[in-house]
């Protein structure tokens, strides 16, 4: 591949690291299993899940829970690192701000600083997923993730 590709590839990526965010973080994640291969594999820093199905039931679970939450994943020092047209992984660090309750909530600090490892694969149709996301924390709060 040449630099501009790999650029190229790379940006695609960092689009689909925001898009996830955002649909996460602004809409419960009602379509971030549609960000995953149909096998594709999401590791928290408390469970592991395998699967779109699986995926899928963890969000709807955490926008039914009673109170809401509110959550901002903020996304830092990405490097993507480019096999091939179709093959890509990323590592980052998230710092998650979260807590119960609607906002305007008090402003304290991340609740969980972590690295994540993605790898992602480009489909058929075009569309980058993930294959899979292992979020590791690094340093935790008091304060519950969801996860």
């Amino acid at each position: 591949m040449t630099p501009q590709e790999k650029q190229q590839v790379a940006a695609e990526i960092e689009a689909l690291n925001v898009d996830y965010w955002l649909e996460v973080d602004r809409r419960q994640g009602a379509r971030a299993h549609e960000f995953f291969v149909e096998d594709g594999v999401f590791t928290t820093s408390l469970k592991s899940r395998t699967g779109r199905a699986a995926i899928k039931e963890f969000y709807q679970g955490r926008k039914a829970r009673e109170e809401v939450r509110t959550a901002r994943h903020v996304i830092a020092n990405q490097r993507v690192l480019v096999q091939d047209a179709d093959n890509a992984t990323v590592d980052w660090i998230l710092l998650l701000y979260a807590s119960d309750g609607a906002p305007v909530l008090p402003s304290q600090p991340a609740i969980m600083i972590a690295d994540v490892h993605d790898a992602c694969r480009r489909g058929e149709d075009g569309v980058w997923r993930y294959a899979s996301r292992t979020i590791s924390a690094i340093f935790k709060s008091d304060t519950p993730t969801t996860g």
